[in-house]
């Protein structure tokens, strides 16, 4: 199994030198530090912020996981929800998250590196993990299924858990919700496995594309029950348009 994630260290490192625009811009959209965060303020409360207030109750004595957080920006606005916020990435350049999100008013974080397959956390003891723009780097499925159980091992029972990863197929043109909804079908006839893996080079390669029922099937072999189905998107003319990533909203029950 190739876990191999020394390039996306090493690129975190050489934007580190480069200095702090340089450093957050290369994990999100945004010339600026400025504009990182208020990119990562539309995410986060658009996309994980109402699934985390609709499934969990007394989220403020809950603890919240960042699984691939990056420069942390998310962490700004997921840290005044949750009691705690963890980030956990491959690379241990977190100089630069630490202290401008101490600056933002996020005192409740700590970060955390890992070796990309092994969560640094103890059996039960997240009530929610969320993901974004990460498990389509992932080089190959092993790696993505020892994610996905490590995040089964840490979550809590009743914790929830919601991932964005790249879709397996996108129809060229716009597509509505609805449609989106119609194509989920087609993705089961466009590859038996359900996943295509990549070999691009570059940190920003998308390695791993994934249909919606493969994420949903290996989620319920590892004891995590599919809540909701959605995708990222924008509106257009007042109509909800689908995006590039796919988003699964799940639940660790008691069994």
């Amino acid at each position: 199994m190739d876990t191999d994630f020394s390039k996306f260290k090493e690129a975190a490192k050489i934007r580190e030198k480069e200095g702090k625009d340089s450093f957050f811009s290369h994990f999100s959209a945004g010339p600026t530090t400025d504009k990182v965060f208020e990119s990562a303020k539309e995410v986060w409360w658009n996309l994980f912020h109402p699934y985390a207030m609709q499934y969990l109750p007394q989220i403020r004595q809950k603890e919240a996981l960042d699984l691939g957080c990056g420069g942390g920006a998310h962490m700004q606005y997921s840290s005044k929800l949750f009691k705690w916020v963890h980030g956990v990435d491959v690379h241990d350049c977190f100089g630069y998250p630490r202290t401008e999100l101490e600056a933002r008013g996020a005192g409740n974080i700590s970060f955390s590196t890992s070796n990309g397959v092994d969560l640094p956390f103890e059996t039960n003891s997240i009530d929610f993990v969320y993901s974004w723009t990460v498990f389509m780097h992932f080089p190959n499925i092993e790696v993505v299924i020892r994610n996905l159980a490590e995040i089964s091992r840490i979550i809590k029972i009743g914790g929830v858990g919601v991932i964005y990863f790249a879709r397996l197929f996108r129809p060229q043109g716009p597509e509505t919700l609805e449609e989106w909804k119609q194509n989920l079908e087609k993705e089961k006839t466009i590859h038996p496995c359900g996943h295509v893996e990549g070999r691009g080079k570059s940190v920003f390669a998308i390695n791993m594309k994934m249909a919606m029922w493969k994420m949903e099937e290996l989620l319920t072999y590892l004891g995590l029950t599919t809540l909701e189905k959605t995708t990222t998107g924008s509106f257009k003319n007042g109509v909800r348009m689908s995006g590039n990533q796919h988003g699964i909203v799940f639940m660790k029950r008691k069994h």
